[in-house]
């Protein structure tokens, strides 16, 4: 087992953050105290609080082989976005904070991992579509520059804070990667390619504008080679 803590993290809280994890693991379900917001078959994300802070806390298990054999090399979910949202964080870009990582593997296998954020601070986005896009692109950029590529980067992972900006949410599909190194401009288009795939329309053309104006796309060339990669992907969402 392994557990990551925030630095600042109050014994109180430590304490019933334990106590939590200790049921985890021993029935795969969180608390009853704490309120279902997503579930699926492996995943699930529940809101509550620990010391009168608001929290989310994101849990996976992994009773398929397909999932155990997934994740036998690499880190569990709890540990790599916690890692990507620390580098997000050191960057300047707005997410949630990461009060606790746990994880836990059987024989190497996988068998549980739970993640807890600090809630944020979100309000209703009353900002029009242009100055939406032109903030996501902005954001998009900002993690790239971190060297982080968002493999599902889409419009519900932005939200806005009561202090204005957008911020990011779910890390778990991101990756790190050189910003400066060979496949850097591969990376920034397919982040680009999947920003526009719900986007179609005069939706998709201010997108489009702004990603040319940030110098997310460069050329027209590139424009069009995204627009073909976001095609692609569609057709591959809907087969799936």
């Amino acid at each position: 087992r392994r557990a990551r803590w925030s630095a600042s993290m109050k014994a109180v809280v430590r304490e019933e953050l334990e106590q939590w994890w200790r049921t985890f693991v021993a029935t795969g379900a969180v608390p009853a105290a704490l309120e279902p917001v997503q579930g699926r078959l492996i995943r699930a994300v529940h809101r509550g609080c620990v010391a009168d802070e608001p929290v989310f806390v994101k849990t996976m298990t992994f009773p398929r082989a397909k999932d155990r054999l997934r994740y036998f090399f690499r880190p569990l979910p709890a540990d790599h976005e916690a890692a990507m949202l620390r580098v997000a964080a050191a960057a300047r870009v707005a997410c949630p904070e990461v009060l606790a990582a746990f994880t836990e593997r059987s024989g190497g296998l996988p068998r549980r991992s739970m993640l807890v954020l600090r809630a944020l601070p979100v309000v209703t986005d009353g900002a029009d579509d242009a100055r939406r896009i032109d903030e996501e692109v902005a954001l998009a950029i900002q993690l790239l520059e971190a060297g982080i590529c968002h493999g599902d980067l889409h419009a519900e992972n932005f939200v806005r804070l009561s202090a204005g900006p957008l911020a990011v949410l779910d890390l778990q599909s991101a990756s790190a990667f050189d910003p400066v190194g060979a496949g850097a401009s591969r990376r920034r288009l397919h982040v680009a390619a999947r920003m526009l795939r719900e986007r179609s329309g005069p939706s998709e053309r201010l997108a489009v504008a702004s990603m040319q104006a940030h110098g997310m796309l460069k050329s027209k060339l590139e424009v069009d080679r995204v627009l073909a990669l976001r095609d692609r992907g569609r057709r591959h969402y809907e087969d799936s």
